[in-house]
């Protein structure tokens, strides 16, 4: 879950959107308006608002030579959280993987 049941109201998030057969990746940056089930629920339901369509693509197929990456920057961390387990989650970044990530959104 990568710290994803801590996820609170006005909290930024992130958007990849994988399907199969495709390879979307990075698409929409926005924030979270409200929890849809308890805090600390095992798989966090949250209702956002989309502020944002990125500006140039980040494909899981890009980060995937960073997978098995152990030098800790923001590729290498994402793609991870990525690869493993289940793709539908909410996993918390940090600053330094948020920063990289605005760098595909217009400013």
């Amino acid at each position: 879950m990568y710290g994803g049941k801590e996820i609170t109201v006005g909290d930024e998030v992130f958007v990849f959107y994988s399907e199969s057969g495709t390879e979307e990746g990075l698409v929409y940056k926005g924030v979270v308006l409200q929890r849809l089930n308890e805090s600390g629920a095992t798989k966090p339901e949250v209702d956002i608002r989309i502020e944002a369509s990125a500006s140039r693509p980040l494909t899981i197929r890009e980060l995937a030579p960073f997978r098995d990456s152990a030098d800790g920057t923001p590729q290498s961390e994402i793609s991870r959280k990525l690869y493993y387990q289940a793709h539908n989650k909410v996993a918390r970044i940090s600053a330094g993987e948020a920063l990289f990530l605005d760098n595909f959104f217009d400013a």
